[in-house]
């Protein structure tokens, strides 16, 4: 789910109520199942499909690239706890799984992944993970402190969000500001690493195509009252899928969503 080495089975009978899970109970999940935990509801995510994994692998490659001889480094697929007040990576109650993240504190990683928001989070979309992305990780990204945002649409188009903050110092009352737009004659340019650029046209397969699934302009924010998460405790037999759908653990790659 999160890293390798974690031991198999299925969820026990005594599982936390709707809400109430936290980072250290997803971790009794099976290896091959992606989940991402947000308020304490588990939401099951399907394995990326080919386009999207390109995608991400051109990405790695060139801020790998450009991160090289500096002190950040670029992640893929590692998890990421975003815990409140004294809460320890085991004990938040929200993990998410970005695509891509640079860290350049490395005292946030640990052996399991990243406790904290990280300086720059990337997600590459799908149809099933539209909304999940651009409006709900949109605004805990951005309640986090994640300096800087990218989404990534498979067929071409890229927003950047970036906090408006001072002197490359995080506040908690920072937001983001309206985000700049991309298109594949564009070149991508990084507010937080300003030399930072990369050209559409070198992400993109020119083999592959996808319909647009972005949305230029972001919804409100979404809360945990949302369909896309709400389930009757009665019901709960595990975790949720992206599109709101009740899936066991033994069941879920059933009802997994679509990345």
């Amino acid at each position: 789910m999160m890293t390798s080495g974690r031991a198999q089975g299925r969820l026990s009978n005594a599982e936390p109520m709707l809400g109430s899970f936290t980072v250290a109970d997803l971790w009794r999940w099976p290896d091959d199942v992606r989940v991402e935990l947000h308020d304490g509801v588990p939401l099951v995510m399907e394995a990326p499909q080919t386009l999207h994994q390109l995608i991400a692998t051109n990405l790695t490659r060139t801020c790998g690239n450009f991160l090289a001889k500096k002190p950040c480094q670029v992640i893929a697929g590692l998890g990421v706890s975003l815990p409140k007040g004294n809460q320890t990576y085991d004990s938040s109650k929200t993990l998410v799984i970005p695509d891509l993240v640079v860290i350049c504190d490395r005292r946030q990683l640990n052996e399991k992944g990243c406790l904290g928001a990280p300086d720059l989070a990337i997600e590459i979309l799908s149809k099933s993970t539209r909304s999940h992305d651009q409006v709900r990780k949109l605004n805990l990204y951005e309640k986090h402190g994640v300096r800087e945002y990218w989404v990534i649409d498979p067929a071409g188009i890229a927003l950047v969000f970036a906090l408006r903050e001072s002197d490359g110092e995080r506040d908690a009352e920072c937001r983001y500001g309206r985000p700049e737009t991309y298109d594949m004659e564009m070149t991508i340019r990084s507010q937080i690493f300003p030399e930072l650029a990369i050209p559409m046209v070198d992400i993109f397969p020119t083999d592959l195509s996808s319909e647009p699934v972005i949305d230029v302009e972001p919804k409100s924010p979404v809360t945990s009252s949302d369909k896309t998460v709400r389930e009757s405790p009665k019901q709960f037999a595990g975790a949720s899928s992206v599109e709101g759908k009740s899936a066991k653990p033994q069941a879920a790659r059933k009802t997994k969503a679509k990345k």
